[in-house]
């Protein structure tokens, strides 16, 4: 426990001083890089959140991982998209009966809602524009050294399509000013035999790399889901997840290169293998409490 809570004060720690470094930056630059430097100025803060919670409405997207064709991962016939669907109803069912949370959801068991789905047909160019154009973004600050490249932990690659889709989301996240973008998933790794249990355990949960706009804010957030967690759940024991919360910079989910406003975070509620834990969305609606009702 005290490793995780020093953890967590080391990255706000160096969150401070990041953010003092750019803002001497922002200072000395010329008109083109000033302008260029908005790209990483607090799109969202804890104040923000806090803010919209007592004197309105907090926006909420639950995205829960994978789909019917790219389900993710599987053991003995369970799919990783099926976990997640249900997962994704019980907490939007939870969030729902909170008056102060607007809360939306990409699908269910049935696939991607009307409105999801239809963004995904209408809005491809302007999604690919938006894709590009962040892309670009990030490439030109880490040419010029003014943000850090960080490699953290390594990732499947996705299929084009689902790529494409969380980008997608992200842009509609922002285009519709959600607060709030929570994934859910279920982990795996590579070293394990079809239809074996595996020797890792435990849940873990990615946040935006500290340079990023949203990083601040999902943290926050983030540490009270996460230490809610722990009233049921083990923090994973894969070596590079033990420190339970993970800064990721590669993550589209969590807003790669620096494409997601709203605070937002992954959460891998353990291994595909390991029995689920039934609290898992009554654990991580009062996580969110917790935060949104404690300054």
């Amino acid at each position: 426990m005290k490793k995780i809570i020093y953890s967590f004060f080391v990255l706000i720690i160096i969150t401070s001083l990041s953010l003092l470094a750019n803002h001497t930056k922002l200072s000395f630059s010329n008109v083109k890089d000033f302008l260029a430097s908005v790209f990483f100025i607090d799109s969202i803060t804890v104040d923000d959140l806090h803010n919209r919670y007592n004197n309105g409405k907090v926006k909420i997207l639950i995205v829960p991982g994978h789909d019917d064709k790219y389900f993710g991962t599987e053991f003995r016939g369970v799919r990783e998209a099926d976990l997640t669907a249900d997962l994704g109803q019980e907490l939007l069912a939870k969030l729902k009966n909170n008056s102060r949370f607007e809360v939306y959801i990409t699908r269910d068991r049935n696939g991607y809602l009307p409105e999801f789905q239809n963004y995904f047909d209408t809005q491809k160019g302007e999604v690919l524009k938006f894709q590009k154009s962040q892309k670009a973004i990030m490439n030109a600050y880490m040419k010029k050294g003014q943000v850090d490249g960080v490699f953290g932990v390594q990732h499947n690659n996705a299929p084009s399509v689902v790529v494409y889709r969380l980008y997608a989301i992200n842009k509609w996240a922002n285009d519709n000013k959600m607060d709030l973008v929570i994934h859910l998933h279920f982990n795996d790794y590579a070293g394990r035999k079809a239809g074996q249990v595996g020797k890792y355990s435990g849940f873990s949960i990615y946040i935006p790399e500290y340079q990023y706009s949203n990083a601040k804010a999902s943290v926050a957030v983030a540490y009270n889901v996460f230490m809610s967690l722990l009233n049921h759940s083990k923090s994973s024991n894969l070596p590079i997840e033990s420190q339970g919360i993970i800064p990721d910079q590669d993550l589209i989910a969590i807003g790669s290169n620096n494409s997601l406003d709203s605070a937002g975070f992954l959460i891998e509620y353990g291994y595909i293998y390991e029995p689920r834990v039934p609290t898992f969305a009554e654990d991580t609606y009062q996580g969110l409490l917790n935060f949104f009702e404690n300054r």
